[in-house]
């Protein structure tokens, strides 16, 4: 009750009240975004603090999240010859890709989290020049990756780039992830990357 109480927006706790007890009477909602294959129910929407109390037929669940998922999938943008490309699989897979572009900041940030969030807002999701610094520094670690998303960000819109990382994401764990646990007899949900 603690941090209900410290969500500010009535609207938000009376959303998060009435999914607790749908889920808890059984109900699950589903929608789906035709633009991106993106699956969206009531676990999704819960909040990471609730989802460890999530059981399924009684039995404790498990999360499972992709490490540094938007950048892992913003690999497939790259011609497979790329020499850049395997720079850029090298420090997602070893998981300091936000670290090494914190690192040409003039100021680093101590937070990885708001580099993280950072990295989303003002290069993959929003526009380059709204970020004037991050995107420069994004630039100079990775020119090739930086002229893929500047030129699918002016030829289909600035939210092109969010729009096929959520859909390489959706395929990857909905078809892929899902599909297999499913197919073992392993019931599983979704919370789109994890």
């Amino acid at each position: 009750t603690a941090r209900l109480a410290r969500i500010k927006k009535p609207w938000r706790r009376a959303c998060l009240i009435e999914n607790v007890e749908a889920l808890i009477e059984g109900r699950l909602w589903t929608s789906g975004d035709p633009k991106t294959g993106r699956v969206f129910t009531n676990i999704t929407s819960l909040p990471s603090w609730l989802r460890p109390h999530l059981l399924i037929g009684g039995a404790a669940t498990t999360e499972l999240d992709i490490r540094n998922s938007q950048p892992s999938f913003a690999t497939a943008l790259y011609p497979l010859d790329s020499p850049e490309l395997l720079m850029f699989v090298f420090l997602v897979a070893k998981g300091t890709f936000y670290e090494m572009l914190n690192r040409r900041l003039k100021s680093p940030i101590d937070d990885r989290a708001k580099v993280k969030r950072l990295v989303f807002r003002e290069v993959f999701f929003g526009r380059p020049e709204n970020g004037a610094e991050l995107w420069e520094a994004f630039k100079s670690l990775l020119p090739e990756l930086a002229a893929i998303i500047l030129r699918l960000k002016q030829e289909e819109g600035h939210n092109a780039l969010a729009l096929r990382l959520q859909s390489f994401e959706a395929t990857a764990i909905v078809t892929g992830v899902m599909g297999r646990c499913l197919a073992a007899g392993v019931p599983v949900l979704t919370v789109h990357d994890s």
